[in-house]
């Protein structure tokens, strides 16, 4: 949280831009009217008015929204550091917290690259095929190996496994498709 202080109180010091420099199109400016924000009657957070919100992901967010989050991340502050790109992380009374990767609006180069990511998420949904394939290799694997034995059993049999499947070290092993694709799901 002071940390989070400390990095408002630096922003102040930026200047908003000016009327002839370029615009994102396809980002959104960050607003207490948001319904994350409980509505601008709800809010009482710090102003963001200056920031674009670039991606935003919440306690129940699936593997996808994580995923792509994550690479967003990193691909606007790649080293943590910038002054100018916020992650925000909020408690909501319904779903438990959202995070918010914003850019203030003084920095045009990192709005540009936010907005060719979301431009490109309109026509796939994917960020980074590699750390989305490798999150849902990770949690399948994760899930499976939680599972007790006699849970892995049951699972087999709903699927139309051999038992003995459930002796497997990995999921990946399994010779039944609609039981890895149950896993995956999880």
């Amino acid at each position: 949280m002071e940390k989070e202080i400390k990095r408002r109180e630096k922003n102040n010091r930026f200047h908003p831009a000016k009327p002839n420099e370029w615009r994102p199109e396809h980002l959104k400016r960050w607003t207490s009217e948001d319904p994350v924000c409980s509505g601008a009657n709800n809010y009482g957070g710090p102003d963001h008015s200056e920031y674009y919100v670039i991606a935003l992901q919440c306690r129940d967010s699936k593997r996808l929204e994580r995923s792509n989050f994550e690479c967003i991340e990193k691909a606007l502050d790649p080293e943590g550091e910038k002054e100018t790109v916020l992650n925000i992380r909020t408690g909501h009374w319904a779903f438990g917290w959202f995070e918010w990767i914003m850019v203030h609006e003084s920095d045009i180069e990192t709005l540009k690259i936010a907005e060719e990511i979301v431009c490109a998420l309109a026509d796939y949904p994917v960020v980074n095929e590699e750390h989305y394939s490798e999150l849902e290799w990770n949690e399948t694997c994760e899930y499976w190996e939680q599972l007790s034995l006699s849970e892995k059993v049951d699972l087999c049999r709903e699927h139309g496994s051999s038992i003995f499947s459930a002796r497997v070290d990995s999921p990946y092993e399994l010779e039944n498709d609609s039981l890895l694709e149950y896993l995956q799901c999880e």
